[in-house]
């Protein structure tokens, strides 16, 4: 019998969504693959919507994010995972980025926790069942020693100050770059498979009480900052012990995350408008929420069967773009019951099939 071939719809840094849309401005629709639909729509305003329609139930389609190596397009993104088994069928792009290049926000891919910090920003998740949530995602992390002591966690791939715990991973570079303070240790899972919201076992394999030790291309190293973390590695850590990491997201409910996206501003919350005081909840400026702009936005319906995924376009007199009431408004008339902006402006992209089609 053939294998199974699952196309998997990348959000570079992004997720999607599945709806059925029967609107009468709508100037095009097409099927992708069984599952997925995207549509073009024009509305008054003028508004150009595109929008991909995702069935979350369909054993062939599979929803990923992917942390590019520094900044690069959405379409060299999905090209780049593209692959015989594994199709980059559509991607958009999420997240806000610093100029070097790393997110802003939360992010976690295939369970490994990328950056993370604290945040009033929304996320959407995805956990080990499929299921989507959207939610003020903020770091809340545990180390535990052999002897059951406690650490508490300030944040994966960040910069480590005085009197601060940090874990670093592959993703930040080969080493935690660090100065000659505090103690490290070099820790190798005992696992296979990679969560977040969920506690880890791991052996310490070197421990030092110094800086910037190498990161293992497997594992992560635990770097206490001076003061009590620093102390508190040194009386209750040693090599080959087996301690517990718990990388984890408030709310702790929601639990194995496998995908997490950080943007700024949930725009629909149990089938009502909440754009403007989630806004303000989330520190974002009215230059920023009020203004017509080109935007990402996603979505999914009440029994998370269907995931929702949408840009604007802004194009002078074509398309004036969307503010976040405008959105919140658009996603309700298509039965959207949650939703949040996942970015904006002029990296605002869909790809389909390799094309860019907004």
């Amino acid at each position: 019998m053939k294998s199974l071939i699952k196309h998997l719809i990348i959000l570079l840094l992004s997720i999607f969504m599945s709806v059925t849309l029967s609107l009468a401005d709508t100037t095009s629709t097409r099927v992708v693959v069984p599952g997925m639909v995207h549509t073009e729509i024009s509305l008054p305003g003028p508004y150009v919507l595109d929008i991909l329609e995702i069935d979350l139930k369909s054993p062939v389609l599979q929803l990923e994010t992917y942390r590019a190596n520094g900044l690069a397009a959405q379409s060299a993104q999905a090209a780049a995972n593209d692959s015989e088994g594994h199709r980059a069928i559509a991607a958009v792009n999420g997240d806000f980025f610093s100029a070097s290049g790393w997110p802003v926000d939360n992010t976690v891919v295939n369970g490994k926790t990328i950056f993370a910090t604290l945040s009033f920003r929304s996320h959407l998740a995805l956990t080990e069942d499929s299921q989507p949530y959207i939610e003020q995602f903020s770091f809340s992390g545990m180390f535990v020693a052999k002897n059951e002591n406690m650490l508490a966690l300030d944040g994966v791939n960040t910069a480590r100050v005085i009197g601060t715990t940090m874990l670093y991973n592959s993703y930040y570079g080969a080493a935690t770059g660090t100065d000659g303070t505090g103690a490290e240790c070099s820790l190798t899972p005992l696992f296979t498979t990679w969560r977040a919201n969920d506690t880890l076992l791991f052996v310490v394999a070197a421990k030092q009480s110094s800086g910037n030790m190498s990161i293992p291309p497997a594992g992560m190293v635990l770097s206490a900052g001076s003061g009590t973390p620093t102390t508190f590695v040194m009386d209750n850590v040693s090599v080959n012990d087996t301690v517990k990491v718990y990388v984890g997201f408030n709310p702790k409910s929601i639990k194995k995350i496998v995908h997490l996206l950080g943007g700024a501003g949930r725009l629909v919350k149990n089938g009502v408008n909440v754009a403007i005081s989630s806004a303000g909840a989330e520190g974002l400026a009215g230059a920023f929420y009020n203004v017509r702009n080109a935007r990402t936005f996603v979505g999914f319906n009440a029994d998370t069967t269907k995931f929702y995924f949408c840009t604007v376009d802004r194009k002078t007199n074509a398309s004036l773009g969307m503010n976040f009431d405008e959105m919140a408004n658009f996603l309700l008339s298509i039965k959207v019951s949650d939703a949040f902006n996942l970015d904006g402006g002029g990296s605002t992209t869909m790809v389909v099939r390799d094309k860019v089609v907004n």
